[in-house]
């Protein structure tokens, strides 16, 4: 699977993984952090703020004052849940950024544009 972080198939493989044996999924996140040369990688649920979601050793630290310093509580990414359902995938650019369809669409109650 190309893209323009390269071959995402060992990203694919592992998400397949962790879909059957849940154990895997910070795994998953370690090789999609890995494929797309990122810091780190975690899947934030958008019902209930756990702490305890699936990501790669990298965000431990950034995770764990997330929680520590209370912003699990007032995470203003939350917000656009609704809209994210609907639409099936969003992201965090274009809800948050200052004069952004997204941010627009949130304060409007028009969805944003794809």
């Amino acid at each position: 699977m190309a893209s323009a972080f390269g071959d995402l198939s060992p990203t694919a493989d592992a998400f397949a993984s962790a879909a059957i044996d849940p154990t895997r999924w910070n795994a998953a996140m370690d090789v999609a952090a890995s494929a797309t040369g990122s810091f780190g990688a975690l899947l934030v649920p958008l019902k209930g703020r756990l702490p305890q979601f699936p990501m790669s050793d990298g965000m431990q630290p950034s995770v764990e004052a997330y929680v520590r310093d209370g912003w699990i509580n007032r995470d203003v990414r939350y917000r656009p849940s609704p809209i994210l359902v609907k639409r099936g995938v969003g992201d965090g650019v274009r809800f948050h950024e200052p004069g952004g369809d997204g941010a627009r669409a949130l304060l409007s109650g028009v969805p944003a544009t794809p």
